[in-house]
């Protein structure tokens, strides 16, 4: 029995070593370790004295209460293999909503719906882009207003721009945002709001 529960525990614990020795947060291990840890129980549960006095007295709700139980598992099984088959998209994969507007463009911004566009440029300034999907793309932006309504990024893609003024932009950011991602969260180090 103490190998059993020794077992369960390092079965409990082992997504949270997964993601601590660098590999990916991947759903499926958590919920098979949390599967083989509720197997466990099950298994100690039946073997248990308790539950062999009780299945001798009562066979009857014992067993319409272990057909109800495995009922509830099978159900559980099936809601858990739709999430993991339908679950959100991959971390190279995200569907975003942004949009830049300026107090007055010199024409109006030009719709492109439903379109996919793959290793290629593409423009930015003037253009709305409804339902549309990005895959590895070079956005060109010169600085006018734009819009991404729903659009899909799939594996990456970068922005491009020829002014100055954006690249210094852009390079100040990316700088902020390693010193943020080196910092330890932990001990509590934040940039106060001006």
């Amino acid at each position: 029995m103490s190998f059993e529960v020794g077992l369960a525990i390092i079965l409990t614990l082992f997504p949270f070593g997964w993601e601590m020795m660098g590999f990916p947060h991947v759903r499926i291990v958590g919920v098979l370790s949390w599967a083989a840890c509720l197997g466990i129980l099950a298994h100690l549960t039946l073997k248990s004295v308790w539950f062999q006095r009780k299945f001798e007295r009562y066979p009857r709700s014992v067993s319409a209460t272990l057909g109800s139980l495995a009922t509830l598992a099978l159900v559980g099984l099936v809601t858990v293999g739709w999430w993991l088959w339908t679950g959100s998209p991959s971390p190279n994969e995200r569907t975003i909503t942004i949009s830049a507007y300026q107090p007055v463009y010199p024409n109006p911004m030009l719709v492109i719906k439903d379109q996919a566009f793959e290793d290629q440029d593409v423009p930015l300034d003037g253009y709305l882009y409804d339902h549309c999907t990005f895959t590895n793309v070079c956005f060109r932006y010169e600085g006018q207003a734009y819009q991404l309504q729903n659009a899909t990024l799939k594996k990456g893609g970068q922005v491009c721009v020829q002014d100055q003024r954006l690249k210094n932009l852009m390079e100040l950011q990316q700088a902020l945002r390693l010193m943020v991602s080196n910092a330890s969260l932990s001990q509590g180090v934040r940039v106060p709001p001006r």
